[in-house]
C-alpha cells in the first residue's frame, strides 16, 4: 500500500448557500489528494507528463457523502492505492474533518503514453516504486 494525507482549509468559493462544500468539489480534492501523493512519492505529475510522457486521465470516478464540509473546515484528504497497477491505476480517498468522515470515494485512471495515445505499463521508474511497495504476497 501507498499513502498520504494533505490537509486544506475550505474557501468561500468552495462552499453554497449553505455553506457547504458543492459535491463536485470533491472531486477536485480527490486531484488534490492523488497530486500530493505522486508528488511524494517522487513522481510529480506536470513531470510525468513531460519527461516520462506519461497521462493518467481518469476513467472512472465515485464518491459517497456522509456528511458535509463546511466553510473554514481543515479536512483531511487521504489517499491510498490498495492494490499494484497494471495499466489501470485506481486512487482510494477518504476525506476527513476533525477525525470525522466526510466522504469517501475512488478514482481509476488509465497509464496513457502521450506519444501513441494508447494505453501502457506505467514508466519504469513508477513501475520500480510499485514492485517495491508491493510485494508478490500483497499482489
Amino acid at each position: 500500500m501507498i499513502k498520504n494525507e494533505e490537509s486544506i482549509r475550505v474557501r468561500y468559493s468552495e462552499v453554497d448557500q449553505l455553506r457547504f462544500v458543492y459535491y463536485s468539489r470533491y472531486f477536485e480534492y480527490f486531484e488534490i489528494g492523488r497530486l500530493s501523493l505522486l508528488r511524494v512519492c517522487g513522481f510529480p505529475y506536470d513531470e510525468m507528463e513531460s519527461k516520462l510522457g506519461c497521462y493518467l486521465p481518469v476513467v472512472e470516478t465515485y464518491a459517497k457523502f456522509h456528511q458535509p464540509a463546511k466553510l473554514e473546515d481543515i479536512i483531511t484528504i487521504g489517499t491510498k492505492i490498495l492494490q499494484k497497477p497494471s495499466i489501470i491505476l485506481r486512487f482510494d480517498y477518504e476525506i476527513l474533518c476533525e477525525g470525522i468522515l466526510i466522504t469517501q470515494g475512488y478514482t481509476t485512471h488509465v497509464f496513457l503514453n502521450g506519444k501513441t495515445g494508447k494505453p501502457g505499463r506505467p514508466p519504469i521508474g513508477l513501475k520500480e516504486l510499485f514492485d517495491k511497495s508491493f510485494k508478490e504476497k500483497d499482489v
